[in-house]
């Protein structure tokens, strides 16, 4: 196969990907990668590291974010494209550090992946590697625990919207945890989490929603309801559509929850019943999927998906 420019090879690979054959954008991503596309580098490393995919290939994906990581680490992230792209390569980066490569024999090391999500948190401010450090600071894991500084990074990802901090920080809440138990600002966040929860992370937060929903009473129900409404006055902000970014929104089915007395559980995401009401919701229908999800988080797993926009970037213009 050839290209007429590495523009172009990379516009055919991307192009594969969005019509859902990332095996046949491998060739294309790799002619726009060698001639030094950024964003071909990012997406290579992201088939790469896809465990749904035959291309698996965790050792190329590794070296691929390691490159970006050492290349462009101290991008400016007020005045360069790039950098919500190498944010998110150093968080891959540190999964793959943290547990290690056999194949390729990477060792485990705890602490250096926690100075790449640190540096991708507060250097390069990506939302999702704080996320990542919060849980890491709490568990003290490859860095000094340090439950206070966590809490910091919660609350304020959560008053921005971030899913992911929200339904942790209301499980927080939920059992106590760190923080003072309140099953009332619980369900207000596993709320708030769970409509607009993205497809990569719907299962662990719609568990941690029928967990909370189930155990609480109504009265809790009645105050987070209305708590709910304060919140999105005081906080709300423009729905980025994080649900759909990673093309998986629209089409992966959704399962009907009950609580262990029978009560039905509604998702609480927009459009559908709310979180109190005791409406069955109706699922969505059964589709193949396009691509694989992530798993809860980008440290537990190094199935990123492939959402062409996730970093916050369109795809008809290749970064160099």
């Amino acid at each position: 196969m050839t290209f007429a420019s590495p523009e172009a090879a990379y516009d055919h690979g991307i192009g594969a990907l969005q019509s859902g054959h990332p095996e046949l954008a491998i060739k294309a991503l790799e002619y726009a990668a060698d001639h030094d596309i950024f964003l071909a580098q990012f997406y290579l490393a992201r088939v790469f590291a896809d465990n749904a995919l035959a291309s698996t290939d965790h050792g190329r994906a590794f070296a691929l974010y390691q490159t970006i990581a050492d290349e462009h680490a101290d991008v400016d992230p007020d005045d360069d494209q790039r950098a919500p792209f190498v944010a998110k390569s150093l968080t891959a980066l540190a999964s793959y550090v943290k547990s290690g490569i056999p194949a390729i024999g990477l060792q485990p090391n705890a602490r250096r992946a926690a100075e790449y999500v640190r540096h991708a948190a507060t250097s390069l401010r990506d939302e999702d590697a704080q996320f990542e450090l919060a849980k890491l600071l709490l568990k003290g894991d490859g860095i000094a625990a340090n439950p206070q500084e966590a809490l910091y990074w919660l609350s304020g990802l959560s008053k921005k919207g971030h899913t992911g901090a929200q339904a942790f920080l209301a499980d927080l809440y939920w059992r106590g945890q760190h923080v003072g138990r309140d099953h009332t600002q619980a369900l207000l966040l596993i709320t708030l989490a769970v409509e607009n929860a993205p497809a990569s992370e719907r299962v662990w937060i719609e568990d941690k929603f029928q967990n909370i929903f189930c155990g609480a009473g109504e009265g809790v129900r009645q105050q987070a309801q209305g708590a709910v409404a304060e919140w999105r006055t005081k906080y709300g902000r423009a729905n980025d559509d994080r649900g759909s970014r990673d093309g998986l929104g629209a089409i992966q089915p959704r399962t009907v929850r009950e609580c262990s007395n029978g009560e039905l559980v509604t998702s609480g995401r927009r459009g559908e019943a709310s979180a109190t009401s005791n409406s069955t919701p109706a699922p969505m229908p059964n589709s193949a999927r396009t691509f694989a999800p992530a798993g809860a988080g980008v440290m537990q797993g190094n199935t990123l998906g492939f959402g062409l926009r996730d970093a916050g970037q369109t795809t008809t213009s290749p970064v160099r």
